[in-house]
């Protein structure tokens, strides 16, 4: 009956990021298959065997595992969040003084991740996000369909992949009885409904980063919203 219709969200809930809070890199939570660089200058006095600077990955349970400590939850977390986790654990360890202790981590690498989108999309089922390595992305100009100003850069660093709106445009975009105010989002115990309708009004969008295991329930709605459809030349 609508051979020729199809919703896709639009080029700009695809490509939209972050309006509501800052769109940086080091925001987004770890996933397992993430790899971090943990740099601790103090430990450049011991032997290089028990030394804590390195490069570690998230493991598939979703810890970060140090030598010498207890495995630490990782996944779902920032890594600024990790970073001070583990200074804290260096520290009541009694492994380091925290006056002399100072750790860094960064994202040296952004592993796949895999969730399933459910529901009101044209493609539903598995996605698989893969994103390069920061420091062998290069920058990226996304521009928003519509939109009055110019195209905006975003840094290479930026795994846009993993967000929200661009995992839905991999789903082949929301069908028109799509519920874009009632999105759910469920990750382990917990559930989010999240509000996609800004998009389509101006106003700001939360556009949730997601982590491996993520799951996306679109609901429909009994009837076609007008506003959603769109022919697809």
């Amino acid at each position: 009956m609508i051979k020729g219709l199809r919703f896709s969200i639009l080029t700009s809930v695809a490509s939209v990021v972050m309006v509501s809070i800052p769109a940086l890199s080091w925001a987004l939570p770890l996933s397992p298959g993430d790899r971090i660089r943990i740099s601790v200058p103090a430990d450049d006095a011991i032997p290089e065997t028990y030394r804590f600077s390195g490069i570690y990955e998230v493991n598939l349970d979703g810890t970060l595992q140090v030598p010498f400590l207890e495995p630490m939850p990782a996944a779902g977390l920032e890594v600024a969040q990790v970073q001070q986790q583990l200074t804290e654990s260096l520290v009541s360890g009694g492994l380091f003084r925290p006056q002399f202790l100072q750790v860094t981590a960064q994202v040296v690498d952004w592993g796949p991740v895999q969730v399933t989108v459910a529901g009101a999309a044209f493609e539903p089922g598995r996605i698989l996000v893969t994103d390069q390595a920061p420091s062998e992305s290069a920058p990226r100009e996304i521009a928003i369909e519509e939109a009055e100003n110019e195209p905006f850069i975003i840094s290479g660093e930026y795994p846009v992949g993993r967000y929200l709106t661009a995992v839905l445009r991999r789903a082949g975009g929301l069908t028109p009885k799509a519920d874009i105010e009632n999105i759910r989002l469920i990750r382990g115990d917990e559930e989010k409904v999240v509000d996609l309708s800004g998009v389509l009004s101006g106003e700001p969008v939360e556009d949730i980063p997601l982590i491996a295991g993520d799951q996306i329930v679109v609901p429909e709605l009994t009837q076609i919203q007008p506003e959603l459809v769109r022919l697809r030349r």
